[in-house]
């Protein structure tokens, strides 16, 4: 009798759970959007073209996080190619910031004023946001960007849906045209620079949490 008890209370469980566990696990919330993501340690790889046909590899890794008397966290990343130029970021609900660039080579460092909108995050058709301040060497710089798509992209590193940024950028009296596409969970993984003198297109070869085929 005390077995058969046991038996009917076991089964009992294991039916309680089955019912539960795909409740609990459609409960979870779902990640939100994040169109730059910034984990320790992560790094992805960039081809660049110049319209001359030259071309040159750059790497963009994310190095450390850093506390503020504040209380934000600022995230430092690195690009190196050749030489070697860090920025710091942060991400407050809603955007990524940008706060500051450090040429190490030439001990150039400077300090956006105000802290620069980088990317709305996550991004929405149609959005749009303005900056004016000022960099390195106090160089006055405007930038107005909307944001399009998503759209398809080919890149090296694979196919992506991704949203589309334009910025217009005037700086120390010079204008260009920045083009950006961002991949949700992935980041940045196509640009396109123009003036009237220069043009760039960078492409993603490989980023460090890649699903591999």
């Amino acid at each position: 009798m005390k077995s058969r008890r046991r038996f009917l209370v076991l089964l009992v469980t294991v039916v309680l759970l089955a019912i539960a566990l795909p409740s609990l696990a459609q409960s979870r919330p779902t990640p939100p959007p994040d169109y730059y993501p910034l984990p320790i340690n992560a790094w992805w790889k960039y081809q660049s073209t110049t319209s001359a046909g030259q071309k040159s590899e750059f790497k963009f890794e994310v190095v450390k996080t850093e506390k503020q008397p504040d209380g934000t966290t600022w995230i430092q990343t690195a690009v190196t190619s050749g030489s070697q130029f860090f920025t710091w970021y942060s991400k407050p609900k809603g955007w990524v910031l940008e706060h500051k660039l450090v040429y190490p080579q030439t001990n150039r460092e400077g300090v956006y004023q105000p802290v620069k909108k980088f990317i709305q995050n996550p991004m929405a058709k149609g959005a749009s946001w303005s900056w004016q301040g000022t960099g390195i060497m106090d160089v006055a710089i405007e930038e107005s960007s909307t944001v399009f798509g998503p759209e398809q992209v080919v890149v090296p590193a694979g196919k992506f849906s991704a949203m589309k940024v334009v910025t217009d950028v005037s700086q120390g009296g010079a204008k260009m045209k920045r083009t950006q596409w961002f991949a949700n969970y992935v980041g940045m993984v196509k640009s396109e620079t123009a003036s009237d003198s220069f043009q760039s297109t960078s492409e993603l070869l490989d980023y460090s949490f890649r699903k591999k085929p």
